[in-house]
């Protein structure tokens, strides 16, 4: 049973390879490749070998975290240990495999081994609004909806990572990179489209409705961050050009990540299809010299976007 599951899990694997495109195809070739090069060949810029590593194993346990087939799986008494640890394990090949040919050859191993740890633990974050409305209610303007039920279904991911940027900003100013993993939290906000009525409650037209929804987006994503951007700016001053330089790619790609709803925007659907081409976005999140694939995006995605809308808005 366990075979025949992973052959599904496969098998949506090249479902969205072949619903991404050509041209996102080429793309996730351009991230994967400068994530192998970037772990053969030592860097002095951040994130070096083990930072990768640390960082890699970091968002496998949060996936682990926000799955919600734990329990289905239970129902049908399947085992969902062997099943997770085999799919961590022989998805994340093409990311571990490299290590094996590095003077850190051991990090495949200390993977695998955290692959195994973590499929253990049998726990589901939690969706519980009310800490939200603690937390957040103050920081969210009303009509910034996607912030409003993201932050709600990521809040618990969100503030652990965010406390955790703090924490290793203390031994070490790589760990701005978790800033990096933040920005991929916040892609989750925009994977569900509006019903038509709330998007035609504005008056503006496609290119202005999308601007505005960039400006005021982008805003909060700073002001959520302006915290940890100081802290990292304070402590590490001499570093200052590479949080620069970072925040400039992260802040792309968030903005990959709007265009991306509305490039294939269709009203009160879910776009599961953009899901391969925002993960690759996130692995070229550890990556600013592909900074110019963002760029690329954000031109070719507005365009789409403001087509697509102009047929709802117009």
């Amino acid at each position: 049973m366990i075979t025949k599951l992973l052959k599904i899990r496969l098998f949506q694997l090249f479902r969205e390879l072949k619903n991404a495109g050509l041209f996102a195809g080429i793309i996730s070739l351009l991230i994967y490749s400068g994530i192998v090069i970037r772990i053969l060949k030592e860097s002095e810029m951040p994130p070096d070998r083990m930072q990768m590593a640390g960082l890699f194993a970091l968002a496998v346990l949060m996936l682990h975290l926000n799955r919600k087939d734990k329990n289905f799986l239970k129902i049908t008494g399947i085992s969902s240990f062997q099943l997770f640890f085999w799919e961590y394990l022989l998805f994340s090949l093409p990311f571990t495999i490299p290590f094996l040919f590095t003077g850190k050859w051991y990090l495949f191993f200390v993977l695998s081994a955290w692959f195994l740890m973590i499929s253990s633990i049998d726990f589901t974050i939690s969706r519980n609004s009310y800490t939200f409305k603690i937390w957040f209610k103050s920081f969210i303007p009303s009509q910034n909806f996607e912030w409003i039920a993201g932050m709600r279904r990521y809040q618990y991911s969100i503030f652990i990572i965010y406390i955790l940027a703090f924490i290793l900003g203390f031994w070490h100013y790589s760990a701005f990179i978790c800033v990096g993993i933040l920005t991929f939290c916040f892609s989750g906000f925009y994977n569900e489209c509006e019903s038509r009525n709330i998007l035609c409650l504005t008056d503006l037209k496609s290119n202005r409705f999308i601007m505005e929804k960039l400006k005021k987006h982008v805003f909060l994503f700073l002001k959520l961050l302006s915290p940890l951007i100081l802290f990292y700016a304070c402590m590490y001053p001499a570093e200052i050009y590479i949080f620069l330089l970072l925040l400039i790619t992260y802040i792309a790609n968030y903005i990959v990540f709007i265009l991306n709803k509305y490039k294939s925007f269709v009203p009160d659907t879910r776009l599961s299809s953009n899901q391969f081409l925002v993960s690759f976005l996130f692995l070229g999140i550890f990556l600013p010299y592909l900074f110019p694939v963002s760029l690329v995006l954000i031109f070719i995605f507005y365009r789409k976007a403001v087509l697509t809308l102009n047929f709802y808005l117009s």
